[in-house]
């Protein structure tokens, strides 16, 4: 997606893991490699910026790269948590979401997804979905463990109301 990482800014939400065993974080991973690397989690912990995704958060650069790996299902307010990732992402920028399937991990987080969530997101925001399935290999593939993968490019600023985010997305 982009040809010079040393100026790509990411915002990731989560203070993840990359290795599984909470000893490399991927803020010490990509912090040598891009522009930035910020990290937004209400724990405040491994670097993060202490941050409620249930509140509008507007304090942050906008960013080339967005990620999602396994957060939004922890947050209740669904739709100011889906605002706040298109809020941090500049116009062409890519939002990553790596998140649980419906019917799948249960007792995990407060929300689920599916293909057509992120169908609905895209449709209503105008994001141009460049991948969104269902991912079943590897670590995750054990019975009730798929997650939802989906890969947009954001094209425009405006995001759509709570109004239409609920009546389209969250049933």
């Amino acid at each position: 997606f982009f040809c010079d990482s040393s100026k790509v800014i990411m915002i990731e939400l989560g203070n993840q893991f990359i290795d599984g065993s909470s000893k490399k974080t991927s803020k010490n991973y990509y912090l040598d490699k891009l522009e930035q690397h910020i990290s937004v989690d209400i724990n405040g912990r491994s670097g993060s910026i202490k941050r409620d995704l249930n509140q509008e958060i507007t304090d942050l650069p906008k960013a080339n790269i967005v990620t999602n790996f396994g957060t939004s299902e922890h947050v209740k307010n669904q739709f100011m948590c889906f605002r706040n990732i298109h809020n941090f992402c500049k116009i062409g920028g890519i939002f990553f979401h790596f998140v649980p399937l419906i019917n799948n991990w249960k007792g995990h987080g407060f929300y689920k997804y599916d293909l057509q969530f992120f169908d609905q997101l895209s449709s209503i925001n105008n994001y141009e979905i460049i991948e969104n399935k269902i991912f079943l290999e590897g670590k995750y593939g054990s019975p009730n463990r798929a997650m939802v993968l989906c890969i947009m490019k954001k094209t425009v600023d405006n995001f759509n109301s709570s109004e239409e985010f609920y009546e389209k997305n969250i049933h």
